[in-house]
């Protein structure tokens, strides 16, 4: 018998059944009919999903939770996708599926590429990927001098500057905090005892804020000035 090929898609989210009536004829001459017999063909939907996170925005160090949802097919699913760097394949799954990633370093996209269900229905998918923002604020500065007599005037400068980062300067001898993006800026320690070395201790705070999530970064150094003359003329 020659082999017939037909072709069914099933754009529905649960397994189909097509029947198929075959009916044998012949030999040719005499026409003769066959019995008719159904002949059943079981056609499974191939296997869908969506990928989403918990957190798109974290702070640097910071952990996430990829969420992994199989809306059409049979599990356990087996899954593929890319972490920005290179495929990962996990296996024997259920319908929902979680992965955690820790210390995130870096802004990074995660793709989920494809998709396999139980019956061997392979899916790949388009446009399913999240992308997880690490926000990291850097504060980094340097002095000019950091011990001399008082009063003494320090100049303090931030290495490090980035955009949308706002950057608190708080001397340590109870003055005021600043906020400044400038390059430098400059601060006079004054030390009002006559017998002793006074030291504060400067702090620089930068901040990055990004909707809810706020994230800082501080540094802090030490600064020593030294006790005051007194004289007395009689």
């Amino acid at each position: 018998s020659d082999p017939i090929t037909d072709v069914f898609t099933n754009t529905t989210a649960s397994r189909q059944v097509v029947v198929y009536q075959v009916t044998p004829y012949g030999p040719s001459a005499l026409s003769c009919v066959g019995n008719t017999v159904n002949v059943q063909v079981y056609v499974d939907p191939l296997p869908d999903g969506t990928i989403s996170v918990d957190k798109p925005v974290v702070c640097y160090g910071s952990s996430a939770l990829l969420s992994f949802a199989m809306t059409v097919g049979t599990a356990p699913f087996e899954i593929v996708y890319n972490d920005g760097t290179s495929d990962i394949t996990v296996s024997n799954i259920a319908n929902s599926h979680f992965i955690a990633v820790n210390n995130l370093t870096a802004t990074t996209t995660y793709t989920f590429k494809s998709i396999k269900d139980v019956n061997g229905c392979v899916q790949t998918l388009s446009g399913q990927d999240v992308t997880i923002t690490v926000e990291n604020p850097i504060a980094d500065f340097s002095m000019d001098i950091d011990e001399d007599c008082t009063p003494l005037e320090v100049t303090f400068t931030n290495n490090n500057i980035q955009p949308g980062t706002v950057y608190e300067w708080n001397f340590g001898d109870g003055s005021p905090v600043i906020t400044s993006s400038d390059p430098t800026v400059t601060h006079t320690y004054i030390n009002n005892s006559t017998v002793s070395d006074v030291s504060f201790s400067p702090l620089l705070t930068a901040t990055i804020t990004n909707g809810t999530v706020i994230c800082t970064h501080s540094m802090t150094d030490f600064v020593t000035v030294h006790a005051g003359v007194s004289l007395n003329v009689t």
